[in-house]
Order: structure tokens, then C-alpha cells, then sequence
């Protein structure tokens, strides 16, 4: 598991946190290969704790989801997470640029 840092006054991971497709693919690797990954319709999240909480955060939103509830939004559901890293990598290395402030 992985420890994260959230948004500041926010219950999100800070941009730091979160899958960024624009780095090297040496880069992108090494970020999925310190993350345990899940797959539940069709997105990725990651097993992520704050030190006090354990969450699944969406890789590419930094949104953190409990009991398959986003923590920032009551329209957003996700269940039946599934531990997949294979799959979750192979969505992750296929993600080319994400605009953070458009996709949360």
C-alpha cells in the first residue's frame, strides 16, 4: 500500500499522487510497479492510505473512493473492485495526457 498526501483542505490526493502520462516510460513503470492496482468498471485505482484512512484513489483523478463512495462527489459510485495490475497497467501506459482540472 501505498501512503499518499491530500489536497490541501481537500479530500482528494494532492497532483503529486496521481498517474501522470506525460512522464518517460521508465517513469510510468516505476509508478505502477509502488502501487497495488484495481480495476472496477473500467478505471483504474490504486490501494492508498493517509495515515489514518485507507482509500481507493483513481489514478488519474486522485479522487478517493470508501466503501465504493467518492469521498468529493455523491454522483460518483464505484463497486466490485478488482486487484488487476496487468490490466490496470496496460490502461495506465495507454493514457497519453489528462487535463487534472477537467477530469475531477
Amino acid at each position: 500500500m501505498h501512503r499518499i498526501k491530500l489536497a490541501a483542505g481537500l479530500n482528494l490526493a494532492s497532483d503529486g499522487e496521481c498517474f501522470t502520462p506525460t512522464l518517460t516510460n521508465e517513469s510510468k513503470k516505476k509508478w505502477i510497479d509502488d502501487h497495488d492496482l484495481f480495476i472496477a468498471n473500467g478505471r483504474t485505482f490504486a490501494l492508498v492510505d493517509t495515515f489514518n484512512c485507507v482509500y481507493f484513489m483513481d489514478c488519474i483523478t486522485g479522487s478517493l473512493y470508501q466503501f465504493g463512495e467518492c469521498l468529493t462527489s455523491t454522483e460518483l459510485k464505484y463497486n466490485g473492485f478488482r486487484r488487476d495490475n496487468d490490466k490496470a497497467a496496460k490502461v495506465l501506459m495507454a493514457v497519453e495526457k489528462v487535463n487534472h482540472a477537467n477530469a475531477r
